[in-house]
């Protein structure tokens, strides 16, 4: 009651509470109470349970955490939500922490207590691949700075293996290989030119050049015995998906145009919901007009569209009530308008969604796309430009392209320096899953059957002719391959080039039930699919009602706790 279902701790002290209890505790010979204390004691025995079986649940996962704040009844949470997909398959979102903020929230403090949150489950930097929030500024400053701890610490962490690597050089049992002294490295990546450098400084002919990049960067490093202790963290920032469609649109709806028609409509559903015109209303059996909330696109959408339900009823009180006189063209520019927005509401609908990944977020953003550009209408161009400006930032974001690459609906939208990016993320992450994955035996020469369509191959409407149309890749769905598995850098190089131009799979493939069919056939590939997800919405699942506004804070974490994770036995 107290956890789940929100009641106050002061509800074992109801009369009705007690009729219902005491009968039953005397049945026991009253051999236990329950009241506040023990209730109180019960919640934090709980709580200490949920935060064990969740350390245990994280341990040497990739994660994905989603952080969002609200503020109700003076009080403001930080919820940290953590997602991955499990070894089945499946989407696993649990609740790390709820926290109540009593500091301003700057960039630097909510990074202290996000930090706090992970030192508590024993979460290492190298397993945050990504972090996804809305597009406030403190909290991207907070990723941003959150990396930048992770970048210097892992420098620091290297410059002190730098002495024990040449210490120990002497003992490096190879006649053939020279270690060249980690002074001689730049920071950051390595260009062709000061490659080239350095193998000038083991005596080769060979140079290279920026298509080599890739394969020589990767075999030098290793050629040389270079030791690293952990592997770099690749934490990335990701804005949620819902939030950045949301802005699109409203930079489309701030145009002079749609302004002045939402205006127009917003007054005249004014007047429909005074006393006298919505007592008209309800006796002709009529639904209600909404008003929209200025600061959510969503409500306009529905504020509009209620309005040209009740056009016949505006024209009728018209000659009465003049807010309800709206010109033909003023109605035609509304239904054009509710014609725009339609793919976007439906879009933000599926956006909602808990079980989806980076490329089901783009299959939405795309059918959004396609759709609202079929749309002729002045609001409709607007939110095309809207969603060219933001979503030319996706292509800047190395997690979003790494999981493209592994989708074989949308891989053919990369561009080869897209796919270049991409496999320097992937390498990356198969060695953390690898340091974080110790002692693992894989079988070898594993193949399986053909992997059978998971799609009516009727479903061909608009967005997958526009797919085919900007696609080259194959249609096929024969992906049946025979992979060598090993655990090398250079094995798993060539398995992810190897995907490269994978045969295209139809856009409502369910791609976790693709990847799930893999396991076997590809084993190394399924690891690196199984990490990139995306959380939907910017929404904290709790409830902090009138009763409970008292609550200390440590209460009111631990009872979130519980109840955000409630499925927890």
């Amino acid at each position: 009651m107290v956890t789940v279902n929100g009641r106050p701790l002061s509800i074992v002290n109801d009369s009705g509470f007690k009729k219902i209890i005491n009968p039953i505790l005397e049945s026991f010979g009253n051999t236990f109470s329950i009241n506040q204390r023990n209730v109180r004691k019960n919640v934090i025995e709980t709580a200490n349970l949920v935060i064990s079986d969740l350390k245990n649940l994280v341990k040497n996962r990739i994660l994905s955490l989603k952080i969002d704040g609200a503020t109700r009844l003076d009080k403001s949470i930080l919820g940290i939500n953590v997602q991955f997909i499990s070894d089945e398959s499946t989407h696993v979102v649990k609740t790390l922490a709820m926290i109540e903020l009593t500091e301003s929230h700057t960039a630097n403090y909510l990074k202290k207590k996000v930090l706090e949150v992970l030192n508590k489950y024993d979460i290492k930097q190298q397993q945050i691949l990504t972090i996804t929030t809305d597009s406030a500024c403190n909290m991207v400053k907070m990723v941003e700075c959150m990396s930048n701890i992770e970048r210097d610490e892992f420098l620091i962490e290297n410059n002190n293996m730098e002495s024990i690597s040449n210490d120990t050089t002497e003992h490096i049992d190879d006649e053939n290989v020279e270690t060249v002294p980690m002074d001689n490295f730049p920071e950051g990546r390595l260009c062709p030119e000061e490659i080239n450098g350095l193998l000038g400084e083991l005596d080769t002919e060979t140079t290279i050049d920026h298509l080599q990049l890739e394969n020589i960067e990767m075999e030098f490093l290793t050629d040389i015995h270079i030791v690293v202790n952990e592997p770099k963290p690749v934490t990335v920032s990701i804005r949620c998906s819902a939030h950045t469609l949301q802005l699109c649109i409203e930079d489309a709806l701030k145009t002079r145009n749609s302004s002045l028609i939402i205006s127009k409509a917003r007054s005249a559903v004014k007047k429909l919901r005074i006393p006298t015109v919505a007592g008209i209303l309800k006796k002709m059996k009529q639904k209600g007009a909404i008003i929209d909330v200025e600061t959510r696109w969503c409500s306009k959408f529905d504020m509009l569209k209620r309005l040209l339900d009740l056009k016949s009823t505006c024209v009728d009180l018209c000659d009465t009530f003049k807010e309800l006189k709206l010109t033909e063209n003023e109605w035609s520019s509304i239904e054009k308008m509710l014609q725009a927005l339609s793919p976007a509401k439906t879009a933000t609908i599926e956006l909602q969604k808990e079980t989806l990944t980076l490329g089901d977020f783009f299959g939405v953003w795309l059918k959004c796309y396609t759709c609202t550009k079929l749309v002729d209408s002045g609001l409709a161009n607007d939110i095309i430009i809207a969603m060219d400006t933001r979503g030319s930032v996706l292509k800047n974001n190395s997690v979003f392209l790494a999981a493209i690459y592994l989708d074989p609906r949308f891989q053919w939208y990369l561009s080869q320096t897209d796919k270049y990016a991409a496999k320097l993320l992937l390498k990356d992450i198969w060695t953390i899953i690898m340091w974080l994955e110790t002692g693992i035996e894989t079988e070898s020469n594993i193949s399986v059957p053909p992997i059978e369509s998971f799609v009516d191959d009727s479903l061909n409407d608009d967005l997958e002719q526009y797919i085919r149309s900007q696609s080259s890749a194959s249609d096929s769905l024969d992906l049946s391959f025979s992979f060598q598995n090993s655990n090398s850098m250079s094995d798993i190089r060539r398995i992810i080039d190897d995907f490269d131009n994978v045969p295209r799979l139809h856009h409502s493939t369910n791609i976790l039930e693709y990847w799930r069919n893999c396991i076997n056939s590809k084993p190394e590939l399924h690891k690196l699919a199984m990490v990139s997800v995306e959380r939907a919405f910017s929404g904290l699942k709790f409830i902090l009602s009138d009763l409970r506004s008292s609550l200390k804070t440590d209460m009111l974490e631990n009872i979130l706790m519980i109840r955000n994770n409630h499925t927890f036995k």
